[in-house]
């Protein structure tokens, strides 16, 4: 099966980025975090979704809950 990359900026509210990766990085979907130092996001991450619908699900149930997310906006690879 062909998954799907999705690149994933996110704004971290003040102070979170660290507890923002440490949780994010738990999830299974989840390939790769990275702490940005300079630019419009305080975090890169790096998903594998089997479908769009499974990356629609992590939207809805991880990220738009998630208390250390301030906003994110996302890259999907074709």
């Amino acid at each position: 099966m062909k998954m799907t990359l999705v690149f994933v900026g996110i704004k971290s509210l003040p102070g979170k980025a660290n507890s923002v990766i440490s949780s994010l990085s738990q999830h299974t979907l989840v390939k790769e975090t990275y702490k940005v130092y300079d630019g419009q996001y305080d975090i890169v991450m790096i998903i594998d979704v089997p479908t769009l619908s499974s990356y629609n699900t992590f939207v809805q149930e991880v990220l738009a809950h998630h208390q250390g997310i301030a906003d994110f906006e996302s890259f999907i690879a074709v």
